[in-house]
């Protein structure tokens, strides 16, 4: 988050003088490049922490936007059921039919690269984990005791889910969004290594 007021140097900044210095603890290496530098001169510890934080912005943002999606989605279909439940769960079962990475291929190659396809392909292949994971914890919970009382008490659906159901879910939702920020930096990696990344 901090990359640009801790870079030693321009992460971009091309310096032809000093091309493929090695690192500052082997022979012929200088603390003014800790990690040394590469074929053009840039810093490798700079250009380290830079992509770094673009990866980890990627995974946050398209992590978060995954579960605002998904985790309502699974509220409803596993609260409401019925047509809702058959809808949400058919596009949740076409979208997992295909493997993520392919998917990301897919949409990278249709969309064209950068940081704005990366995240919309990741956003479109994990909102459905949580959809699925997150309605199977709401069908669980219905069935309890405490929303039973809170039909009794004449709450509204919009309510049960929201004091009742949603707290309940959290730590699973916290536990699929650590998970998925680990795989949406392999996948960025990926759309990145065939060139539909940054």
């Amino acid at each position: 988050l901090f990359g640009a007021w801790i870079w030693p140097h321009d992460p971009t900044g091309i310096d032809f003088a000093h091309t493929l210095k090695p690192p500052a603890w082997m022979a012929g290496g200088g603390w003014t490049n800790l990690l040394g530098t590469d074929q053009f001169g840039r810093d490798l510890l700079s250009r380290l922490i830079e992509g770094a934080r673009i990866t980890l912005e990627i995974a946050v943002i398209s992590s978060i936007a995954s579960a605002i999606i998904g985790i309502p989605a699974g509220l409803i279909a596993g609260y409401y059921g019925g047509k809702i439940d058959n809808v949400i769960m058919r596009i949740v079962d076409t979208e997992l039919s295909i493997p993520p990475v392919l998917l990301t291929i897919l949409i990278g190659g249709a969309l064209g690269g950068g940081v704005f396809t990366i995240i919309i392909s990741i956003i479109f292949v994990f909102w459905t984990t949580y959809a699925r994971v997150i309605r199977g914890e709401t069908l669980v919970i219905r069935q309890k005791g405490f929303i039973a009382l809170a039909h009794v008490a004449d709450c509204s659906g919009f309510r049960i889910l929201l004091r009742h159901i949603f707290p309940n879910v959290l730590p699973t939702c916290v536990v699929l969004f650590t998970l998925q920020i680990g795989v949406s930096v392999i996948i960025e990696a990926a759309i990145t290594f065939i060139g539909l990344g940054v």
